[in-house]
């Protein structure tokens, strides 16, 4: 079970070589800012994100997906990181990260003409990301937030998103 938002010992992706296994038990609750608190559901989640590495966060809305993912990244040291979302949810995300990872740079980047862009988390509209796919390849760790935006194969956002996937590399998230 889950104690003071510690777990059990966690063996790694299959990928990973026993010495590489984690030994000691994973605390999250030292990465949130004082006064949060992940829920123990969060924690699992956390947890399964980190063996798995990519994977699906599918919980219902409003159950803290937002906060699953950006934990999943500081645990794993994943940065810099991409986030792909709707247009609309931009400054969503950018205020849930300055919230939860406030000595994480942020940046929200727009229009379709791309420009330099350094911070540990960048922040994309769907819409645009066709625009910015080769100025953020090679992220640490990708975030496809609505990721049934990018299910028809043959739109332009969906290539976009999986050749930015394609550029994380193996042992990304």
């Amino acid at each position: 079970g889950v104690v003071d938002g510690s777990l059990p010992l966690l063996r790694g992706p299959p990928t990973l070589s026993p010495s590489t296994t984690t030994t000691q038990p994973l605390n999250y609750a030292t990465l949130l800012p004082e006064g949060l608190a992940l829920k123990p559901f969060q924690t699992v989640g956390v947890a399964y994100a980190t063996v798995r590495r990519r994977t699906f966060i599918a919980d219902e809305m409003g159950l803290g997906k937002t906060w699953q993912a950006l934990l999943t990244l500081e645990a794993n040291k994943a940065f810099p990181a991409v986030v792909v979302c709707p247009t609309s949810l931009r400054g969503n995300w950018e205020r849930e990260i300055k919230a939860l990872l406030p000595h994480r740079t942020v940046a929200l980047v727009y229009g379709n003409k791309p420009y330099d862009v350094d911070a540990d988390i960048v922040v994309v509209g769907e819409s645009v990301l066709k625009s910015w796919a080769d100025i953020l390849a090679q992220p640490v760790a990708l975030i496809l937030d609505e990721s049934h935006y990018f299910k028809n194969e043959k739109a332009q956002r969906t290539a976009a998103a999986q050749a930015l996937a394609d550029s994380v590399p193996a042992e990304g998230f």
